[in-house]
């Protein structure tokens, strides 16, 4: 009696775009999955800047689980019940012609199938100074370390030291805005306590548009910028970071577009070549390219270090997909280039798991279909922004919008019980921050 064929699969990178594919996999009889990541545990990227700004929470090991649980998770528990192997290790090779990956422990994995989910790393455009000083928001860890930095501050100003706290946010995206949100709400509400003056704190968000998240509509970006306001965050548009030196950011107006007048930007200090501020905290959330580690397959990469994919994941190697922010993909239908979002990293890593199976059965693979999806931006405390195809809504109906769209993502993940437990007790550890 012949065996049934399993075909192995292995999933490079559990982000996103690498657990949705495993999902999508899961119980097939037709394949073995492994996920290889050299973290132990899931981050929850949309959550971070709460753990970054978790102050209220204390500064031991203790206070640093409780805001860590909320935007983290073991791949065990998840991969456990979807009957997946897990290999906690970092990639040091791949070789596509013979069909193996090799981990820092030495170990070698063949597969049948591959799939790259090696996800991004910030780009720092080569601006001189910036990725020596500044933080960025794109793993737990870094969440811990600008919590840490903010924690000395207040710390110090609790023990009498006449100290202030400037931070510079650079990148008016979804990161950047919900960060200084966040960030400004907190020490609004210390300073209407009386705990913090005016003059203790000070926030300015940079970006080089002429206008904050510039992929919603006029009107929701002009509604984020007057909360951000309100807040007492300091937003300069049309305005870049120049280079950094020391605890000195400088800034210039940013180029002008061929054919373009100084006059019509709307920098504060156009007629200046530059200006110069100081910062103790430096938060980079201004840009983002593909994973160094995409170079070990040795394909072509474009010029944001990712690999191009076709419309069904498929790259330029036998038995190869690509998904999430390492994968540069062109939307069949408009021409443009996917957006590098959660909700296109799980719908790439989904359809890479069916065309897997697809092609194991020798059936046509489907082709990527580019969805509108849902903007949820917070705003600090109970307020966020949610944008649906032609509805806006800010305020608390943005917020519940916001908390329905993270306990959806859990479900995927999670049983239902596990899920409503791990959210219920996130958002109320969250809440009291605000």
């Amino acid at each position: 009696m012949s065996m049934h064929k399993r075909f192995r699969v292995l999933i490079l990178g559990a982000g996103f775009g690498g657990l949705a594919a495993a999902r999508r996999l899961r119980g097939s009889p037709d394949v073995e999955v492994t996920l290889i990541d050299r973290n132990a545990t899931h981050s929850y990227y949309p959550m971070l800047y709460e753990v970054a700004t978790g102050f209220r929470h204390g500064r031991d090991m203790v206070g640093e689980a409780a805001l860590s649980r909320g935007a983290s998770i073991s791949y065990e528990r998840i991969l456990a019940r979807w009957g997946c192997g897990f290999v906690q290790a970092a990639v040091a090779a791949v070789d596509p012609g013979k069909k193996v990956v090799r981990t820092d422990d030495g170990d070698e994995h063949p597969y049948d199938h591959l799939v790259v989910s090696f996800g991004f790393t910030s780009d720092f455009f080569g601006i001189a100074g910036l990725e020596e000083r500044a933080f960025t928001l794109s793993s737990l860890e870094d969440a811990l370390a600008i919590r840490r930095r903010v924690m000395d501050y207040l710390d110090r100003k609790k023990r009498g030291q006449e100290v202030s706290l400037r931070i510079l946010v650079g990148g008016g995206g979804a990161t950047g805005v919900e960060t200084a949100a966040e960030l400004a709400n907190f020490f609004h509400g210390r300073q209407k306590a009386g705990d913090l003056h005016s003059g203790d704190w000070n926030i300015r968000l940079v970006e080089a548009s002429p206008r904050l998240l510039s992929m919603l509509p006029t009107e929701a970006s002009a509604a984020v910028l007057k909360r951000l306001e309100k807040l007492g965050v300091k937003v300069m548009l049309d305005t870049c970071i120049k280079r950094v030196e020391d605890r000195h950011v400088v800034l210039a107006p940013r180029p002008l577009r061929p054919g373009e007048s100084l006059d019509a930007l709307v920098c504060e200090f156009r007629a200046e070549a530059e200006r110069s501020f100081e910062a103790e905290v430096i938060l980079w959330c201004g840009g983002i390219r593909g994973s160094a580690s995409t170079a070990m397959l040795g394909l072509a990469v474009d010029r944001k270090g990712r690999i191009p994919v076709d419309p069904t994941m498929a790259a330029q190697a036998p038995d190869v997909f690509a998904v999430g922010d390492c994968a540069a993909l062109t939307d069949p239908e408009s021409g443009k280039p996917v957006p590098n979002l959660a909700q296109s990293a799980i719908e790439m890593g989904e359809l890479a798991g069916e065309n897997i199976i697809r092609r194991i059965h020798g059936l046509p693979l489907r082709s990527f279909r580019f969805h509108a999806y849902p903007t949820v931006i917070p705003l600090g405390g109970k307020n966020a922004l949610a944008h649906i195809g032609t509805w806006t809504a800010a305020g608390l109906v943005g917020f519940a919008v916001r908390q329905a769209a993270s306990f959806g993502y859990w479900l995927k993940i999670l049983p239902f019980h596990v899920a409503l437990r791990d959210f219920v007790r996130s958002t109320f550890s969250y809440m009291s921050n605000d």
